[in-house]
């Protein structure tokens, strides 16, 4: 994955875009996106960050 930060955010991609977070700095919130990445550490996430805010299909 590749690192890129923009301003205050944080975003790791992989070279395709699939998969990917997005670090919001005033939300104090993360954006995981690809069906593996978020299949693969969404119970890990919620574990230590508790209950997803928002999410989509």
């Amino acid at each position: 994955m590749r690192r890129r930060v923009v301003r205050d955010y944080h975003i790791y991609l992989t070279p395709d875009f699939r998969l990917g977070t997005f670090g919001h700095p005033w939300e104090y919130t993360i954006c995981v996106f690809g069906e593996e990445l978020v299949t693969a550490i969404s119970a890990e996430l919620t574990l230590i960050l508790g209950k997803p805010l928002r999410r989509s299909a």
